[in-house]
């Protein structure tokens, strides 16, 4: 009786080894943090087209893109999260390419657009009776929507003689040295691109400042041919133009300065 009692409440020895086996052999896993981290950044890495700043956020996503794809593969199966981590690596790659591509892409036209600006502005000397384009001339100051009565010159003067205040601003370009130089050369000058001095793109402003090279042939010796610097600097204006409900964004230069002389830190050494 007592044999029995003990058989029936004593657990079977053969349902206990074989839960100790199931338990040995099972074969644990842990997602690793860093990928999920990876891909957290992989997804907020597209804030770089905000703003530049968000830089960061796509070099930490690509940093701990690789370390978690490295320590998964070193884990021999016992880490898991290799998909997040490559779809993290993925998106901060095309992010941080996409805004590269971007902004090279903008930066050149930016450039384009100072150059075409400038080169239209250096033609007004070379055209005849280039004087007659100085209100055109005086006027590159301004963007072009703000810029009135240039197609007649004995209006535009008039207004500036009217106004005290034009009327010393004018003075003050003619007295600039390089308008008159240029105006005297006239067409006997060349205007050739020598290289981009400085770009500046902000929230503000957009400024770009070319050198040029002017050239022309000595008036007493047909042979030689002189040149001098120019340093120009533009900035480009946008305005949103509200017509007909549609809004219609404008983009115009102007000159920041009236131009002058200037010779290159590399060609200094060789003046005396």
């Amino acid at each position: 009786m007592n044999q029995q009692i003990e058989t029936n409440t004593s657990p079977s020895p053969i349902s206990w080894e074989n839960n100790v086996y199931v338990n040995e052999g099972l074969n644990y896993k842990q997602l690793s943090v860093i990928s999920l981290l990876a891909f957290l950044f992989g997804l907020l890495s597209f804030l770089v087209f905000l703003t530049l700043w968000f830089t960061f956020i796509c070099v930490l996503g690509i940093f701990f893109a690789v370390i978690s794809i490295v320590l998964i593969s070193r884990s021999d199966g016992t880490l898991i999260g290799m998909n997040f981590a490559r779809l993290g690596l993925c998106l901060s790659i095309i992010s941080i390419v996409a805004v590269s591509v971007f902004w090279i892409r903008y930066d050149y036209n930016l450039r384009y657009e100072a150059d075409q600006f400038f080169k239209a502005w250096f033609a007004l000397f070379t055209q005849d009776n280039n004087v007659n384009n100085f209100p055109h001339i005086k006027s590159a100051a301004s963007p072009y929507w703000e810029r009135k009565d240039t197609d007649k010159p004995e209006v535009w003067w008039k207004k500036q003689y009217d106004n005290k205040y034009l009327h010393r601003d004018v003075h003050a370009a003619v007295d600039n040295k390089l308008i008159r130089v240029m105006l005297a050369l006239g067409k006997d000058m060349n205007i050739y691109f020598y290289k981009t001095f400085d770009v500046t793109i902000a929230s503000e402003n957009e400024t770009v400042t070319n050198i040029y090279i002017i050239t022309f042939k000595d008036k007493n010796d047909n042979n030689t041919t002189k040149s001098f610097f120019v340093k120009i600097s533009g900035e480009r204006i946008i305005q949103i133009d509200n017509n007909l409900n549609q809004k219609k964004k404008l983009s115009g230069w102007k000159l920041t300065t009236f131009p002058e002389f200037i010779l290159p830190e590399e060609f200094k050494q060789f003046t005396l």
